[in-house]
């Protein structure tokens, strides 16, 4: 075992000790507050049937436009929403995009300068009228979504009808800071958007939590509460029907019970 996976085995251990009843049970209140709810509308799934692919509520009659920072090799969410006539904005500074969507090169972040900016600038830098509220907000930024969250207000957020999120490093709940973190950005969302579906990355370290397997990963859809129709239990198990694996060639990772029961 080299030093590095040393250093990392230490780590983990030191981390897992600290990890008392107390903090057990402060975990635990926050994974009961996740709850998936159905909303009123069908879940339909926008793009690939693999990693870039996401299940949203059908309310695609409802939105205007769609802002979708984190570029990878495939756009097949913004390309599937094109045949609903609803245009995509992408930003990402560690790439050069040539594709048909409206690219900013620069990273999504909490402040503005010559390579990042925040979500609240990049919108209105897009959307002239500040009232429209018939955004979709599609997330996947390895992580930075944290500080992005954490610097945009509530209101802000309100004017999207739709937020999909894919978190990371979601195993950080186990830790008092992590769990702070986390615990805020939720209750932050949470103000103005109901969970409507979560889905476990497959290509992704799964963590015994509590008795739930929870993976670092977590794909989150949001929907609007001042558009839901109700906001009942869901009636289904999960992996839902329209799920798919994000990594084909890896077992599908079932979504813990506690997020819906």
């Amino acid at each position: 075992m080299n030093n590095y996976k040393k250093r990392f085995f230490f780590l983990f251990k030191l981390i897992l000790k600290k990890y008392n009843k107390k903090q057990q049970k402060k975990v635990n209140e926050f994974l009961k507050k996740i709850k998936i709810i159905d909303s009123g509308y069908e879940l339909i799934r926008i793009g690939a049937a693999t990693d870039g692919g996401y299940l949203i509520p059908n309310i695609l009659d409802q939105i205007q436009f769609c802002f979708s920072p984190g570029v990878g090799n495939v756009s097949s969410f913004e390309d599937n929403l094109l045949k609903f006539n609803i245009p995509s904005f992408l930003a990402d500074g560690t790439v050069s995009y040539t594709g048909k969507h409206n690219f900013l090169k620069k990273n999504l972040n909490s402040f503005d300068d010559e390579k990042n900016i925040t979500l609240q600038s990049w919108v209105n830098s897009k959307i002239k009228d500040k009232l429209n509220n018939n955004l979709l907000l599609q997330m996947d930024i390895e992580g930075s979504e944290i500080e992005v969250l954490y610097q945009t207000d509530t209101a802000f957020l309100d004017r999207f009808k739709s937020i999909i999120i894919e978190f990371h490093n979601f195993h950080d709940i186990i830790t008092p800071l992590g769990l702070k973190i986390y615990s805020d950005i939720f209750e932050k969302i949470l103000k103005t958007h109901y969970i409507v579906h979560i889905h476990p990355n497959n290509h992704s370290r799964v963590l015994n939590i509590n008795k739930n397997l929870i993976t670092n990963l977590i794909e989150v859809t949001f929907i609007n509460k001042k558009i839901a129709k109700c906001t009942k239990p869901i009636c289904y198990t999960l992996p839902h029907k329209l799920d798919q694996k994000c990594a084909p060639c890896l077992p599908e990772i079932i979504c813990p019970e506690i997020f819906y029961k």
